[in-house]
């Protein structure tokens, strides 16, 4: 199984709601289609809400863990920086308010 590079990523149709919301559209591959992303204003930091694009990827985090042989919350960890390319920190973990 092939991840897919950030690089691949087209991110468009940005709208921002108010002052604390922004919402995007992307999609990864040409012809694939688009999720769409919500942005939200916390303590001064954007942060981006991760579970729209995780729901349904319960078979994907499976078919990663088998051969691994890591716990889910590593292989989330691992896909999500060959993502941005950092490892994330601990605090991807919080709830949004």
């Amino acid at each position: 199984m092939r991840l897919l590079s950030i690089y691949e990523t087209s991110i468009s149709n940005l709208v921002i709601h108010g002052d604390t919301l922004i919402t995007a559209e992307m999609r990864q591959m040409a012809g694939q289609m688009m999720k769409v992303l919500n942005f939200y204003l916390e303590d001064s930091i954007w942060k981006m809400d991760l579970r729209r694009m995780l729901a349904g990827s319960e078979d994907v985090i499976k078919q990663l863990l088998i051969p691994s042989g890591k716990l889910e919350n590593e292989t989330i960890l691992d896909v999500l920086e060959s993502f941005i390319g950092i490892k994330p920190s601990s605090s991807i973990w919080s709830n949004l308010k």
